[in-house]
This record gives structure tokens, sequence and C-alpha cells, in this order.
């Protein structure tokens, strides 16, 4: 029990890559109103349609052949999430050899290719302008069960203060560089994280992904630039 335990703990840090832990949250934010609104937040009334579209962030690209991208409601000006609806699919292209057999090894694939229906992403980065300027306004919605879900999951599962983290960039005055992606894919047992954070130093140009629900039949991994971690299902799952 105590390396089960001990995995758990080790598997929250290195698989969000020191995404904002709850204990990171700065003091006095859970009133802070701006806090609130990133914690609260859903989706508003803007929404496009795309066809075609890749958006690369790092070693992924997210191809987005045809749905509709709803965002999120606008915090301080910023748009920071969005959910998309239709079909797609993320490629991942190990940035070394090293890592390459080791996806292989993990993933029983020679290569990395998930079809989703469903995607959710936050972000400080430039996604929302990119996503936008390739897309026609639409007149659909999106589910926003799949934001609650996504918010859920990053508080009760991984003990993770994303809204935290994404106030830091809302509130400077400089670009943030934060993109996170939920991806409810079909092969990997249909829930997939994937996450990249310029503000550790450690973690610069870092990604990552893992299942992120219990009882997978799958391992869970984390792949990353310079180091892979292997953990069975069986020793994190049950973590409700």
């Amino acid at each position: 029990m105590r390396l089960i335990s001990d995995l758990i703990g080790t598997l929250a840090v290195v698989s969000l890559l020191a995404l904002a832990s709850q204990a990171d949250t700065p003091v006095g934010a859970n009133s802070d109103p701006v806090y609130q609104q990133l914690r609260n937040i859903g989706l508003g009334s803007e929404s496009v349609s795309v066809t075609n579209f890749e958006l690369k962030r790092d070693a992924a690209t997210f191809h987005l052949h045809s749905g509709t991208v709803c965002f999120v409601t606008p915090v301080e000006g910023k748009v920071t999430g969005a959910v998309f609806v239709g079909d797609g699919g993320m490629t991942f292209n190990p940035p070394n050899h090293d890592e390459e057999r080791s996806l292989k090894l993990l993933t029983k694939d020679n290569e990395f290719d998930e079809a989703f229906q469903h995607l959710v992403l936050r972000f400080t980065d430039s996604t929302y302008e990119e996503i936008k300027k390739a897309g026609t306004a639409a007149s659909g919605g999106c589910d926003a069960s799949l934001l609650q879900d996504s918010q859920h999951t990053m508080r009760k599962k991984l003990h993770t203060n994303l809204s935290a983290r994404i106030l830091q960039d809302v509130l400077s005055d400089r670009p943030g560089g934060l993109f996170v992606a939920f991806i409810h894919g079909k092969h990997y047992d249909g829930q997939m994280l994937y996450t990249i954070d310029p503000t550790r130093r450690r973690e610069v140009r870092h990604m990552g992904f893992v299942p992120y629900f219990a009882g997978l039949s799958e391992p869970a991994w984390r792949c990353c630039r310079g180091s892979g971690y292997l953990y069975r299902a069986s020793a994190v799952g049950h973590n409700n």
C-alpha cells in the first residue's frame, strides 16, 4: 500500500508537468473575483465552424477535420478555453529516437494517432486567435458538460488547481504559453491529457500525456522531452 501511495503522488506530479497544485494558489485567491470567474467558467456565446484545421503544439498536432469550436466566457478580456465537437484526431511525433522507442513500447504501435469526437482545451497562448482566424461563425453549440468534466477531473481526480495556474497568465502583462488538452479519444481508454507549461524552468517545451481515469486497462505513462515514465494502471487506479 505504501508503494501504491507513493506512485499515486509521483504520477500526480510528473504526469501533469508541474501544473500549479492547489497548494500553489496565491494568498487570497479564493476570494479574488477574477479567480472565481476562472474557477466557475462556462461556455460563452462565441463559436466557430472549422474544416481541415491543424493546431500544432510542440510534438503534438491536433487535426480538426470538421466540427464546431465553442469558446469559454472571456475573463479580463482573455479567452482561456474551448470545446470542440466533431471529427478530429491527434498525432504525436516523439522529439528523439529514445522517446520514439519508448512510445512504441508503451502504446504497442509504431505511430501515435488518436481519433476523437470531443476535445476540451484550456490555454493562455495563441490558441484562441489561431482557431478564430481559421473558423467561420457558427450557430451551433457544444456540450457544456465536457468542460465541466475537465474541471472536475483536475480538481477531484488529479488534485490540480488549473484555475490558479491560468490566473497567473490572465493577470500578467506578458503573453502566456500554457496549453492543456483533454482528449476524448477512441483508442487509449477514451481519456488522455496533453500539457505544455513553459513557466517552469525544467518544463520548458515539455509535453506529456496520461490516461487519467481509474481502472484503465492500459498502463498510464508520461512521455516528454528527455525522459519517460511508465506506471501500471493498477498502481494508480481506484483513486476516486
